[in-house]
């Protein structure tokens, strides 16, 4: 019984010693993660709905995990000196303004628009903040968190807001006065030709522990890939996975879940990430430095 109980732990220790744990929202864009994790067992998922207080201070401290965050927010965290690397880009734009109002129907409509945006500094704040800049656009802005504009664009409580997927797909099957007037990476585009997208997410992870576990990480990064391939070719098998491991609102339908993944611009870009963020920082540097934490950062954060 001894030898069996004995066996049992070096089996344990040594699946643990080769799990890595991804830390990423609990929302659809995680759907390769959980993909991944059906074609790996080691792999482990862990939810955020907060990333100031739930993930930067794990990686401040340099917790060995793997993180979906915004990219600026990786630069940030970077040029105030935390060693970590970007390890791909998961999304290249998932944000979208969408308005009630009928006079609005194009980003030049929005001067003077009252406008409501998810947290300053956020993602969708960032993104929109560069077009609205570059298009000369004045609204006036307003910050809530995205989950509550989301019900008061539901409620006709407001009628503009810059909201991500899958929220805004949820806003337009329930509230059919609200469309979708401004695609962001098509803003984007018109400003420099030469994007491919805005890659706004990305995964990261503290030097040390990506160093001392690089070939297990790399195994993983050939899965992302694979598996964000399979979530666009294979929609409603990745909605329905979605739907039953995220758990998430009952108003997340598998059907809504469906809607967003055209809109989610999913992708898994490493080891050549660095040819579409170095331009996407550089915009954000131009607008405003403090975006990617006052200037661009070295190669040294990008894999080779």
């Amino acid at each position: 019984m001894k030898k069996i109980l004995l066996l049992l732990s070096l089996f344990i220790i040594t699946i643990s010693a080769y799990s890595i744990t991804i830390i990423t929202p609990k929302a659809p864009p995680a759907i390769p993660i959980l993909r991944a994790k059906e074609n790996d067992s080691t792999i482990n998922i862990q939810y955020y709905t907060n990333a100031n207080t739930e993930v930067i201070p794990k990686i401040i401290k340099e917790k060995g995990n793997l993180y979906i965050i915004p990219s600026n927010v990786a630069a940030k965290l970077y040029n105030k000196g935390k060693d970590l690397k970007i390890l791909g880009i998961t999304s290249l734009g998932l944000v979208y303004l969408l308005s009630s109002d009928e006079n609005i129907n194009s980003i030049k409509d929005l001067n003077s628009k009252e406008i409501y945006i998810g947290a300053q500094g956020s993602s969708p704040d960032v993104i929109a903040q560069f077009a609205f800049a570059k298009n000369k656009v004045t609204p006036m802005i307003k910050y809530g968190s995205s989950q509550e504009i989301t019900k008061m664009l539901l409620t006709n409580r407001i009628k503009t807001a810059v909201v991500p997927e899958p929220l805004a797909s949820l806003v337009l099957s329930k509230n059919k006065k609200v469309k979708r007037v401004v695609k962001f990476t098509k803003e984007w585009k018109k400003i420099d030709s030469n994007l491919k997208g805005i890659p706004q997410v990305a995964l990261v992870v503290p030097t040390k522990y990506y160093n001392k576990n690089k070939a297990k990480i790399d195994e993983i990064l050939l899965n992302l890939k694979k598996s964000s391939d399979w979530v666009n070719s294979h929609k409603e098998e990745a909605a329905k996975l979605g739907k039953e491991k995220l758990q998430l609102s009952k108003l997340f339908s598998a059907k809504i879940i469906f809607d967003s993944i055209d809109y989610m611009n999913l992708v898994f870009i490493s080891k050549g990430e660095s040819k579409y963020l170095i331009p996407y920082f550089n915009h954000l540097k131009n607008i405003n430095p403090k975006m990617i934490g006052g200037k661009l950062p070295n190669e040294k954060i990008y894999i080779k």
